[in-house]
């Protein structure tokens, strides 16, 4: 299985309003973790990105969680800081493949 996000996340700084757009192509999702429970596993993808807004570096932190396996449970975001202003549409999907 493997998550496709779709879209852009957009994040401002809440200090001087700057905006920066982080396109769903630039999330690559690892698997970080898998653990058994009832329905089968539940597996947490997750994507890290480094972004600059105003010269201050920030780590921007996306986890998605997949339970049962193969159906979106739920995802965590770690702006560092930041305020989301627009997040991307997030999939899991049986097989890698070429976005359509």
């Amino acid at each position: 299985m493997s998550v496709v996000a779709k879209g852009a996340l957009v994040l401002q700084d809440p200090q001087s309003g700057t905006k920066i757009s982080i396109p769903a192509t630039d999330l690559d999702f690892q698997v970080v973790d898998a653990t058994d429970r009832r329905m089968g596993e539940e597996i947490a993808h997750e994507a890290e990105v480094e972004v600059d807004i105003g010269g201050k570096p920030h780590t921007v932190t996306l986890t998605v969680h997949e339970y049962p396996e193969g159906c979106y449970n739920s995802h965590e975001l770690d702006t560092g800081g930041l305020e989301v202003v627009q997040a991307p549409t997030l999939e899991v999907v049986l097989a890698d493949g070429p976005e359509d």
